[in-house]
């Protein structure tokens, strides 16, 4: 599977210095700090939206115009986990007839990529994708597939830290932040089955997220890799890849 990349736009701590900064140093950053800017987004919209529906809007909104007809792929490791933790502590503690009808619309996987398509104008086809520790990957991949019929993909991976999820992962450091990532035809780059050996696994030092392997490979040009069990996505470079105009 082969593609190029046209652009990308990130949201997370410290930015690219910040990345870098957290693979020296063998661990991801504190995010408590991580704020998301409207920016011109429509403020009717921004304030109905999640906490992580504005991280992946801010990703969108710094590849510049985009086209109506342009296909998105929402993928999400964990969802919008934090605004059902929300909605769920509501119904228990005040019963299902105090919960407001917009929360719950807002809690569900999609939420995101339903704001998104709000937000920008967008028409084409969405889809959401899920994966657990492979979803960044898995997500590229699917935008790849859909380059078959169309000459263009928005793929925006997110996702964001909240006490569900840091609850689950015990110990193990848990990583947030957004990209996307305009996809176009070409061969610049590839995702092929099972961990290569030249590709590495950033979980270790990035923490679990669903943007690690894609912001190592985007914006430091190493091959990634993702793993769940016995299942593996290695994505890599080609070595006529060229640089591309994202931010």
């Amino acid at each position: 599977m082969k593609a190029a990349v046209a652009g990308h736009s990130v949201v997370l701590p410290g930015g690219i210095d910040g990345l870098a900064a957290d693979l020296e140093s063998g661990s991801p950053r504190e995010v408590e700090g991580l704020k998301v800017e409207r920016g011109e987004l429509d403020p009717r919209q921004w304030r109905r939206m999640s906490r992580l529906s504005r991280m992946a809007a801010s990703a969108v909104a710094g590849l510049g115009e985009l086209p109506e007809q342009i296909p998105l792929i929402w993928g999400t490791a964990y969802g919008e986990s934090v605004t059902s933790s929300q909605v769920l502590d509501r119904i228990f503690q005040l019963g299902p007839d105090k919960v407001s009808p917009l929360a719950f619309q807002g809690s569900v996987y999609n939420a995101a990529a339903a704001r998104m398509s709000l937000i920008f104008g967008l028409s084409g086809p969405t889809e959401t994708i899920s994966a657990g520790p492979m979803t960044g990957l898995a997500t590229l991949a699917q935008g790849i597939s859909w380059l078959e019929h169309h000459p263009e993909v928005l793929v925006v991976v997110g996702d964001e830290r909240g006490w569900a999820v840091e609850t689950a992962y015990g110990d193990k450091r848990v990583g947030e932040g957004c990209i996307a990532i305009r996809l176009i035809r070409g061969d610049d780059f590839e995702i092929l089955d099972g961990a290569h050996a030249s590709a590495r696994d950033f979980t270790t030092t990035l923490g679990q997220s669903s943007i690690g392997a894609l912001l190592c490979w985007l914006l430091l040009r190493e091959a990634t890799v993702e793993r769940d069990g016995h299942t593996a996505l290695t994505c890599r470079w080609r070595p006529s890849a060229t640089t591309d105009r994202g931010s």
